[in-house]
């Protein structure tokens, strides 16, 4: 195969046309040939490597034919011509032809090429009569015409294919972002949602079915009516003032409330943001909303360490206090020169039990506060990961 025939063949699968199925818009050119020619016979052509194959006939049974038969092989060799054969009897190329010799017993034959705007051509629309007959250049003139726009229909049909794929990768990329992003939401425990002031939807993505009603997405369909009762009693006002501060500043708004679903308070970090037209009117509420109960917990669990500390605290320095009571009462006895040794003895003794119980103390002290720094970091860790 020569560099021509690859690149015609290239040229030829771009279009997307062989084997394909009937047209109206090129039956109708076929017809029109046909009629206007006063031939029994009319058909677009397309060949590739082995076979002439009809996209429109009139008068001709089957759908292709072996190249080395077909007359508009011949054709498109010269792109730029018309190619007319008055009486294949005379000519050598074809007097021996099986289409000449047989059905359907072509004398006549004239065919204009089909060449793309790169100048390839891809086949021909031809007429072709069973006896010999004669064809004016203004006869040759108009069957390029109709080659043309079988060509431009040809060019229109492509563009289509073209941008067919170019939105159905468009829609394959898009499923491919919505749903790593729907991934991320599940990951994340964030739902996001939009609400058309003017048509009144809206919309849930299907993690915001999760938040709220603990199932899975039925649809993009959220429930005002339905969220707004799933918030806790006591969070309902300050879902209310955040969206009345939302309204008066035209800023985005941010609470954290409860909901109660399925038996089960859940926390959510809910942010709003307001979108108006050029008259100010309310045209979209959009926002989402994130489950913030590990993080309520932690911070939960961390007052609560807290306190637990104060208590501890508290208990050790009320502790501690006895033992410096005694050593802060013996030391003028120790420190007074006229006690005899046994007066001293004593005291030193007092003394050391006493400085013994505040060194237990200050051990035991130390160790709960170790205790309680671990459990702190611990709990301020998991709020952080949450």
């Amino acid at each position: 195969m020569d560099m021509n025939e690859e690149k015609r063949l290239k040229a030829l699968s771009e279009y997307q046309i062989m084997d394909t199925g009937q047209e109206k818009e090129f039956d109708d050119i076929v017809e029109l040939a046909s009629a206007f020619y006063g031939t029994p016979i009319s058909a677009i052509t397309f060949l590739d490597n082995y076979r002439q194959w009809f996209k429109a006939r009139v008068g001709l049974q089957p759908d292709s034919t072996p190249i080395e038969q077909a007359y508009c092989n011949y054709a498109i060799q010269t792109p730029d011509e018309v190619m007319v054969v008055e009486d294949s009897l005379l000519d050598p190329r074809f007097s021996n032809n099986p289409l000449t010799t047989g059905d359907p017993n072509i004398r006549f034959y004239a065919g204009a090429p089909l060449v793309t705007p790169e100048g390839v051509a891809l086949g021909s629309i031809c007429v072709i009569d069973k006896k010999p007959r004669t064809f004016s250049p203004e006869e040759a003139r108009m069957l390029k015409v109709l080659a043309n726009k079988v060509m431009r229909m040809l060019e229109l049909r492509k563009q289509n294919i073209e941008q067919r794929q170019q939105i159905d990768l468009a829609k394959e990329k898009l499923t491919l972002i919505l749903s790593r992003y729907a991934e991320a939401q599940k990951t994340a425990h964030i739902g996001n949602w939009d609400f058309n002031v003017r048509t009144q939807e809206l919309y849930w993505s299907p993690e915001m079915f999760m938040l709220l009603l603990k199932q899975e997405a039925t649809s993009d369909r959220g429930n005002l009516a339905q969220w707004e009762a799933l918030i806790h009693p006591e969070d309902t006002a300050v879902v209310r003032k955040a969206m009345e501060e939302a309204l008066l500043t035209h800023k985005p708004t941010t609470a954290e409330f409860r909901i109660i679903s399925e038996g089960t308070e859940t926390w959510l970090l809910g942010r709003a943001d307001i979108i108006y037209n050029a008259k100010g009117k309310i045209e979209r509420i959009y926002g989402t909303l994130q489950d913030i109960t590990e993080r309520k917990k932690a911070e939960k669990d961390r007052i609560a360490y807290t306190q637990m500390l104060e208590t501890i605290l508290f208990d050790v320095s009320h502790k501690i206090r006895k033992p410096l009571t005694t050593i802060t009462g013996l030391l003028p006895v120790l420190n007074n020169k006229l006690v005899g040794p046994e007066r001293f003895n004593e005291a030193y003794s007092y003394f050391l039990a006493s400085a013994n119980e505040l060194e237990g103390y200050t051990r035991e002290l130390n160790e709960l506060l170790h205790q309680s720094k671990i459990e702190l970091n611990s709990a301020t860790r998991q709020a952080v990961l949450n």
